[in-house]
């Protein structure tokens, strides 16, 4: 009895991670955030699952402590960072920032927006990217 009840939990995160690409099972995803523009400011963002739509947490480093705008652009990757804006997240204070996205999830990580830093406000230069992707 004991070693059937170990056996269910260990495989009970396994069947937790089952899912396909339309409905991720993730509670949360990581992704990398890389410089552009010769800022040097890197970092990460995590998106958790959120009913009805996904909260994004941003930590960047190399901010000097200077408030910056984050955004989500359409785009394929950061290498065509310069997509059309789909939303405007909020501003970085001392790097870091917690906001929800107007963006459903599922779409949200389609492989189809990148999230971007801004050195002040939302239309001036990009200083970092981190595309949205499952897979």
């Amino acid at each position: 009895m004991i070693l059937a009840a170990l056996l269910v939990t260990l495989a009970a995160p396994a069947l937790a991670q089952t899912g396909d690409q339309n409905n991720p099972p993730l509670r949360s995803l990581q992704r990398g955030i890389g410089a552009v523009n010769s800022s040097g400011q890197v970092g990460s963002l995590i998106v958790f699952r959120g009913s009805p739509n996904p909260s994004i947490s941003v930590d960047l480093k190399g901010t000097r402590g200077q408030p910056e705008a984050v955004t989500i652009n359409r785009g394929k990757s950061c290498h065509d960072f310069a997509g059309p804006r789909a939303a405007v997240l909020g501003t970085l204070h001392a790097g870091r920032l917690r906001a929800t996205s107007t963006i459903p999830r599922n779409e949200l990580l389609s492989g189809n927006y990148n999230l971007i830093v801004h050195n002040n406000a939302a239309d001036s230069r990009p200083v970092a990217c981190g595309h949205l992707y499952i897979r």
